[in-house]
């Protein structure tokens, strides 16, 4: 049922190995090659492993893996062989959220000059428009595909995020994933290798009208009798989205303005904002 596999054999047609007999094949290196080359641009579509647009001073692209193998090849398309950001994944969900359009992420909407009357705003300085940076080489019917696919994710009896999420009324479409990791603990001289995963949850709400995405990474999970998959991230982003639909009416009208002045900290005593 895991989608490695599917992946697995995508990466080897890539290759041009077709044989269910893979021993068979002899991977040249030019379509190896080729192979990570389409595979590393069809990921970039959607920010994976490439530059996100954030407006920060500066922001990883992620890390590429740096041999030229049919292993490698393998562990690339199921998301082992790169590394992505975060940031990273919630750009790539949010892509598919938003019917292939990938959008610049932004800190920012807006500045305006500062005014003494804390319940008034400023004039505008600079305002910054939804940015649509690409758009992803794949038909509406393929997305829409995709579509279904995360949603069943939560739907489905068998969906892998099933049992948290099957019955909220946000109407969840989402991804889980886990990366395999090898982390040395203990002192110095006792040094031992503990198998573990980094557990990945992905998804947007709503499904038929999305309004958030979001991407959360859980590193160096220990593996348990239950594969280390106690559904840390999915519990994470369940605190998460059922605080944001219970609010999203007031958060969507911009923060509530307290009744009573503010406090603020001054050299160490308290001075109050008017």
């Amino acid at each position: 049922m895991s989608s490695n596999v599917y992946m697995f054999e995508i990466g080897l047609r890539m290759a041009g190995c077709y044989n269910a007999n893979t021993s068979s094949c002899s991977f040249p290196i030019a379509a190896t090659q080729d192979a990570f080359d389409r595979a590393r641009y069809s990921f970039s579509q959607f920010g994976l492993g490439a530059e996100t647009g954030i407006d920060l001073p500066s922001a990883s692209s992620g890390f590429h893996g740096e041999g030229v193998n049919p292993g490698s090849l393998a562990d690339l398309m199921i998301g082992q062989y790169d590394n992505y950001t975060t940031l990273q994944l919630a750009q790539y969900v949010s892509t598919i959220a938003n019917d292939g359009y990938r959008m610049q992420p932004r800190l920012v909407s807006e500045i305006r000059e500062p005014v003494t009357d804390r319940n008034e705003l400023g004039a505008i300085v600079q305002q910054f428009e939804p940015k649509v940076l690409n758009r992803i080489n794949n038909t509406d019917q393929e997305i829409t595909q995709v579509q279904n696919g995360f949603r069943d994710v939560v739907t489905n009896r068998d969906g892998t995020a099933n049992n948290i999420f099957r019955n909220k009324s946000y109407n969840l479409a989402a991804k889980t994933g886990t990366a395999q990791v090898r982390i040395a603990v203990g002192e110095p001289g006792n040094r031992r290798i503990v198998e573990g995963n980094n557990q990945t949850f992905v998804g947007y709400a709503p499904f038929d009208d999305p309004e958030i995405a979001f991407a959360i990474i859980v590193p160096d999970v220990k593996l348990t009798n239950r594969g280390g998959r106690n559904r840390m991230a999915q519990s994470i982003a369940e605190e998460v989205l059922d605080w944001y639909f219970e609010r999203e009416n007031a958060m969507r009208h911009g923060p509530i303005k307290p009744d009573e002045p503010l406090p603020e900290v001054v050299d160490g005593e308290d001075t109050i904002i008017q």
